[in-house]
């Protein structure tokens, strides 16, 4: 009969006293591999110490670690390693995992941080109702810094993002598909955009740029007489000095007792209405077709709710009648309007034997 004894020898550890180079970018991940030949085992005690030779685990560091550090033994008792997110430059240095205070594994790990492709302030000029694009980018295309922010910092430091109302809907970011590229693009630009941004990557390094909104200025601002008939047509005239520059807003009214808007979708004046911008962006005329007398009155041309000129309309009698006469060739109209009390104001006789 024989005995056999089967003795526990404990862990012993895969890649005994080996160092490993590791290098990474800031936000990337890392896994430090440590573990036990046989992943069964469990050693009596395992430590892993940071480059400031604490452990890891040590409830001073759990602030700076926090929720970045992932273990895996749960599964597999001789798994020890150790998984870091979101990597930072501060994060670079000298790991090792300990087992039973006599059996270590080491791991050199460098961290490459962001810096930024531009240190300069740099000067832009942009029209309003356009976009521009404010730069901002790490010269190694595989870093991504771990926090990145962009404020507008002239008189009160806002965020601008899509998340603050005044910038809503209007940034794009670019960093989601590219970490590297933290540019920033603003559109619809108004003459409130002017002013110098920056860009700050965790919460250190920034780059500034100021950038100038050259807004619409319109192009008289004294009150006009214009002179229309009933059933014709009437311009009136609203344009920006700059035809590359165009209005946030365009806004007609009447504004002789009540204030009317001034548009197909109000019913008076609805399929009479006829503008130019959509094409023209600098042009904010209107053109007013099928003329009454109801029409006649004072009218206002406002952008961006705060600038606008006015112009006074007068539609002169009603159009009694048209005669188109001709002989040989030769057309001659004959135009008869009357004054509102119905006098003949003018008229054209026509020659006898036409």
């Amino acid at each position: 009969m024989s005995v056999v004894c089967v003795f526990n020898l404990g862990c012993t550890l895969s890649e005994n006293k080996q160092t490993v180079p590791i290098i990474r970018s800031s936000g990337e991940s890392v896994l430090l591999s440590c573990s036990c030949t046989d992943l069964q085992d469990s050693p009596e005690r395992v430590q892993w110490r940071t480059p400031d030779h604490e452990d890891l685990f040590s409830t001073e560091l759990h602030q700076r670690y926090r929720d970045r550090v992932q273990t895996f033994k749960q599964n597999s008792p001789g798994n020890l390693s150790v998984l870091i997110s979101d990597l930072t430059v501060e994060d670079g240095g000298t790991y090792s995992c300990w087992i039973n205070q006599n059996q270590h594994r080491t791991f050199s790990l460098t961290v490459k941080g962001c810096t930024l492709s531009n240190s300069q302030e740099k000067q832009m000029f942009r029209y309003s109702g356009g976009s521009v694009l404010l730069s901002c980018s790490c010269t190694d295309p595989q870093t991504r810094p771990v926090s990145i922010k962009w404020e507008h910092v002239d008189s009160d430091v806002m965020e601008v993002s899509n998340r603050t109302g005044r910038y809503a809907g209007r940034i794009h970011m670019f960093n989601e598909k590219h970490p590297a590229n933290i540019s920033l693009l603003l559109s619809n630009l108004t003459e409130q955009d002017e002013g110098l941004y920056r860009c700050t990557i965790n919460n250190e390094k920034s780059i500034s740029m100021k950038l100038n909104v050259k807004g619409c200025t319109l192009s008289n601002s004294q009150e006009n007489l214009i002179v229309g008939y009933p059933g014709g047509s009437v311009l009136l005239p609203c344009s920006c000095t700059d035809p590359q520059t165009r209005p946030v807003s365009i806004k007609w009214e009447r504004v002789d007792s009540d204030v009317t808007e001034v548009s197909n979708r109000t019913g008076r004046y609805a399929g009479r209405i006829h503008m130019f911008n959509e094409k023209h962006p600098a042009n904010l005329s209107l053109l007013l077709s099928n003329l009454i007398e109801q029409d006649e009155g004072l009218y206002r041309c406002t952008i961006n709710n705060e600038k606008s000129i006015s112009m006074k309309l007068n539609v002169k009698g009603k159009l009694l009648e048209s005669l188109l006469c001709t002989h040989t060739h030769t057309h001659i109209m004959t135009m008869l309007y009357v004054s509102a009390d119905c006098t003949l104001s003018h008229s054209h006789r026509v020659p006898a034997g036409l």
